[in-house]
């Protein structure tokens, strides 16, 4: 697994989590549902919301090509993985600044409140996700 492993009662800090997902548009829809299943995956594992950052264009769920609006499926017959998918950065704010400026903890981006920021410690753990093919 990604996650590192530690014994019961030896890990004393936080598991934070970073989920990015580039590309835009219908034509990218797989590398949004892996993200969103991604995120599925670590809340139904127990990593709190509080400590999951997602960045995503949010513009496949509602796009006009979605024959299952408001959802997205990773895999045939799978259930939604868009349902809950914070809206932390999207559309604008999916930028290399903002994505640099959450892993380092930005104070200018957390004071607000409305955008999270990796708040780690020396103890912490922290889990990059960036998934995307490259192309302009």
């Amino acid at each position: 697994t990604a996650v590192p492993v530690t014994k019961p009662g030896e890990f004393k800090g936080k598991i934070w989590v970073v989920l990015a997902a580039g590309g835009v548009d219908w034509k990218n829809y797989s590398i949004h549902a892996n993200l969103y299943h991604a995120y599925q995956m670590f809340r139904g594992n127990g990593i709190p919301e509080e400590n999951i950052i997602v960045m995503h264009y949010d513009d496949i769920a509602y796009n006009t090509q979605n024959p299952s609006k408001g959802k997205v499926f990773n895999k045939f017959n799978g259930s939604d993985v868009y349902y809950g998918v914070p809206k932390h950065y999207t559309g604008e704010y999916v930028t290399p600044d903002n994505f640099l400026d959450i892993l380092k903890g930005d104070e200018g981006l957390s004071q607000n409140g409305k955008w999270p920021v990796v708040n780690s410690g020396p103890d912490d753990h922290i889990f990059v996700y960036f998934i995307d093919h490259g192309s302009h």
